[in-house]
């Protein structure tokens, strides 16, 4: 994988050095033909590639130092696909003019003989194509069967799916049932339609670990867990409405009620924040002996930070078509009925047990959390 990856890299910036001296600046100008709609619109589409960094947290469990080494991957990944994305976007289309680009294949059309004109070029691209799928599915296949096995340890889902093999200490049955989902989805008949359905799902998974970073650093976290829920909806509300009714007047209402919504998360949730070693208090969690916030990485600027991803994802959110939410909410759905039966089934099996192991579980993983 670290070989394969090293020679997609290499080819994407070989690709971008060949292609600057053959960049139009008429291509590029103006820089937004679209303007910012476009952009922002555009962005709940795309975001999708970016979550290969997500890999390096999931991998946490398999580092030697994950206090410092995981919060450096992720900035350090995340920093180089937004650097090799952003040149090769910006040379593409200063070779093509955007709305000649074959969205099948752009960069073989940018180097045909009719623009770049470096037919050779495209033996790179193809084996950039090919190794780059095949990074992104092993990335995509060992950071869900490690997510597989954090579920399955909190009684989501069965717990052979927490097995590991004796002697490698992989998770076989979680890799095997990855696979399986994997192998399912590739079948489904329009690939823009599971394109939508997992950039929501990407998006809202965003939005949900940011309010949870609010809730773990604050003195009261059912609370900010409710303010943050408020502020999440009245984003996607407000700039929904906003594009609807358009005009200065309904992004200024929208605007005001963003700030108005995020307002109790800094007056009432952290007028004196949690810091590290210090524990909830017990009447807040309603479970005895919850483990102080653990030292190590902390997300600096709390709760600005957290609330501007809120903000962000919940404008994405908003960005997304009416179909990709009507996918999302029932499959969402489905999962929780099932979950409910699930416990359902349990509790009446070992009542004590299981809700002894539920509080352990949801205790250990906010304890942990960051």
């Amino acid at each position: 994988n670290n070989f394969c990856v090293v020679v997609k890299i290499c080819i994407v910036l070989l690709i971008v050095v060949l292609g600057c001296s053959h960049v139009h600046q008429e291509n590029l100008t103006p820089f937004v033909p679209e303007g910012w709609d476009a952009v922002f619109a555009a962005t709940s589409v795309v975001i999708y590639s970016y979550t290969g960094f997500d890999a390096v947290a999931n991998a946490a469990e398999e580092t030697m130092n994950p206090q410092r080494d995981v919060p450096i991957g992720v900035v350090v990944t995340l920093a180089t696909c937004a650097v090799l994305y952003v040149s090769l976007s910006i040379v593409l289309c200063g070779i093509v003019p955007y709305m000649d680009l074959d969205p099948a294949a752009p960069l073989v059309k940018a180097f045909d003989k009719d623009h770049a004109n470096i037919p050779w070029a495209r033996t790179f691209i193809d084996v950039g194509a090919v190794v780059g799928l095949f990074t992104v599915l092993l990335t995509g296949l060992y950071a869900q069967s490690r997510f597989y096995v954090g579920l399955a340890r909190d009684g989501v889902l069965p717990k052979i799916f927490a097995r590991m093999s004796g002697q490698s200490q992989v998770p076989i049955m979680a890799t095997v049932g990855v696979g399986g989902v994997a192998g399912l989805l590739s079948l489904t008949p329009s690939l823009s339609t599971l394109e939508e359905l997992l950039n929501i799902g990407t998006i809202f998974a965003y939005t949900v670990v940011c309010g949870g970073l609010l809730c773990l650093r604050s003195r009261s976290p059912r609370r900010t867990g409710a303010f943050a829920l408020c502020l999440g909806v009245t984003v996607v509300c407000a700039s929904a409405s906003a594009h609807a009714l358009g005009g200065l007047a309904a992004i200024v209402i929208a605007v005001v009620a963003v700030v108005a919504a995020a307002i109790p998360l800094f007056c009432v949730s952290y007028a004196d924040p949690r810091k590290p070693g210090e524990a909830w208090e017990s009447e807040e969690t309603d479970a005895a002996g919850v483990a102080a916030l653990p030292s190590g990485f902390f997300c600096p600027l709390v709760p600005v930070v957290p609330v501007l991803g809120v903000i962000v994802n919940a404008y994405l959110l908003s960005e997304c078509n009416w179909k990709a939410w009507v996918r999302f909410a029932g499959i969402t759905l489905l999962v929780v009925v099932a979950f409910a039966v699930k416990v359902g089934l349990e509790m009446r099996r070992e009542p004590d047990t299981l809700l002894g192991n539920s509080m352990q579980a949801i205790t250990s993983s906010l304890a942990v959390g960051q």
